[in-house]
């Protein structure tokens, strides 16, 4: 059941008027039945998955939190974490490590076979509630969270289903004492999710879906395309994988509001950033903050010398590369993003763009819209990789670029306009620091931008109900 379907249009007015009907002591319990039943939508069989994640970082929690062994409590919190990771690693990376083992095996002359499983089907969303799962055990065992016994409010923070399948990844620390207190809903906070859920479907039907038509045909017929049409491709996607995911999590943030739960702010206007270390702050929040407090603080981040924060810094890239999908190709857009943070931060520490801060405020303002364009155009760049999901795609449409014919006019200006339309909606938020800003209006013209988002969404986006890029994450 994805938000963009008309299931879920009826699903989510459904659940809320039962919310607010069924007893303060039932309201969880409704919460977490409903969360199951969205999310056996997809398929009955991943719910099997998601109870067994929910109930061993249940019971390693409580057992960490009970022991006052230290052996015994690394013990049950090692059993978390490879449980959540043998789960995510068999359904999600068996067949690409195993390929890549024969594959290297073959090339030094061992002549082995191995069979692959393609009948292996990978759970929607499964890599967002294994991390947020396996964050909860961690902080328990770092004593920064004592556990829950409560299971209905602990599986519902596993489950909580605006954000189950494509996050933000929660912590325990927001979310859990949330779904635990009495719910208190103000007008505000519906105002609020109201022009949220509007916000993310223009983000997710109007511009991302109409942008994805044009960038699915590039890349699938990238050899008979004019390469200028294939550049804007690449600028096309970045800003429709932004627009698909960022309007995800608007959605998400609004149907929460709906049921007394503020959620955290996934995006922040990335393309605003004038670094691309700013960039990483910005975009998919609860991902970054996640690999920075439980992998690369971890593993010693930038404290044990240059040398090792370049290492730390590789691995941590590579592993989120890995995260995004079982192929070569998002290992080198990790990689290509850490050479490329790397470079950064040297420049920055040795040069500092000093000089640029004592221009004129005219001057000031073009350098930071240049370098806001070139942390953009890196971005982009990185479509290649990303969106092309396969080397050997991405080397073609790398090769058309260069080769084909350049033409300005194989670039829909429809499309073109409709990038402006986004970024106008983003400076907004970005000059407010408030991407709920509209409410603050008066009430007759928070309704009225309200109807014209909605007969926005009804006469220019797409009913092809397309998945959200993140579910196959």
């Amino acid at each position: 059941m994805s938000f963009n379907s008309h299931q879920f249009l009826v699903f989510l007015p459904l659940v809320i008027a039962l919310y607010y009907i069924v007893g303060e002591r039932y309201k969880n319990i409704l919460l977490l039945i409903a969360s199951y039943i969205f999310y056996a939508s997809w398929d009955p069989r991943f719910l099997l998955l998601l109870i067994i994640s929910t109930l061993i970082d249940y019971c390693a929690g409580l057992m960490i939190y009970q022991s006052t062994d230290s052996v015994r409590r690394r013990a049950y919190l090692f059993i978390s974490i490879f449980m959540n990771l043998g789960i995510l690693g068999f359904f999600k990376y068996y067949n690409f490590f195993g390929a890549s083992l024969i594959s290297l095996l073959h090339f030094y002359g061992f002549d082995l076979q191995w069979r692959s499983l393609t009948n292996i089907v990978l759970p929607v969303g499964i890599s967002f509630y294994t991390f947020q799962t396996m964050s909860y055990t961690i902080d328990v065992y770092r004593g920064n969270f004592q556990p829950r016994r409560n299971i209905v409010n602990f599986a519902l923070y596993v489950a909580f289903f605006p954000q189950l399948v494509a996050g933000p990844i929660e912590r325990s620390h927001r979310l859990l004492p949330q779904l635990e207190r009495s719910k208190h809903i103000t007008s505000d906070m519906l105002k609020k999710g109201a022009m949220l859920i509007i916000i993310g479907f223009i983000k997710k039907c109007v511009i991302a879906d109409n942008l994805g038509f044009f960038v699915d045909e590039c890349f699938r017929n990238y050899h008979n395309i004019p390469s200028a049409a294939l550049i804007a491709a690449l600028g096309f996607f970045a800003l429709q994988v932004y627009c698909d995911f960022s309007g995800y999590s608007d959605i998400a943030r609004g149907a929460a509001y709906f049921l007394g739960v503020e959620l955290m702010v996934n995006f922040r206007q990335p393309f605003f950033s004038v670094s691309l270390q700013e960039f990483w702050s910005r975009w998919h929040i609860s991902f970054t903050t996640w690999l920075k407090d439980y992998l690369y603080k971890s593993i010693g981040g930038s404290k044990k010398g240059n040398l090792r924060t370049v290492i730390n810094v590789a691995a941590v890239f590579l592993l989120g590369g890995l995260w995004h999908g079982a192929a070569w190709a998002y290992v080198l857009w990790g990689a290509y993003f850490a050479i490329l943070l790397l470079l950064e931060v040297s420049i920055f520490k040795y040069y500092g763009f000093k000089p640029m801060m004592k221009l004129n405020s005219p001057f000031k303002f073009m350098a930071g819209l240049g370098r806001m364009f070139v942390v953009f155009s890196l971005f982009a760049i990185s479509a290649i990789l990303f969106r092309g999901q396969h080397l050997s795609i991405a080397i073609g449409y790398g090769r058309a670029i260069l080769t084909n014919s350049f033409s300005l006019s194989a670039v829909p200006p429809a499309l073109v306009m409709l990038a402006l339309f986004l970024f106008l909606i983003d400076f907004l938020q970005y000059r407010s620091k408030d991407e709920t800003t509209l409410v603050n209006l008066p009430s007759l013209a928070y309704w009225s931008i309200a109807a014209l988002g909605v007969m926005l969404i009804i006469l220019l986006g797409s009913n092809s109900e397309l998945p959200f890029i993140y579910y196959q994450f």
